[in-house]
């Protein structure tokens, strides 16, 4: 695991704090989850993402019967 500095204003840092105590966690640990889980929404391909539904749909088209349209 590799360490980053961050600098908090009074105000992040208290509530930084108050809301890893409730959870029974280290600040850090809690600084940790927060980036990590916003990384993923910051990395998600969604071109990608749109290809596969596009590739589903038609599948579905395929087993219902149905015709795709050019």
């Amino acid at each position: 695991m590799r360490k980053i500095t961050i600098n908090l204003d009074d105000k992040d840092f208290d509530a930084l704090s108050k809301v890893s105590q409730k959870k029974g966690i280290q600040p850090e640990s809690f600084v940790s989850q927060i980036v990590h889980k916003s990384l993923v929404s910051h990395t998600i391909d969604y071109e990608d993402m749109a290809k596969g539904y596009e590739s589903m749909a038609d599948i579905n088209l395929e087993l219902s019967g149905g015709k795709k349209e050019k």
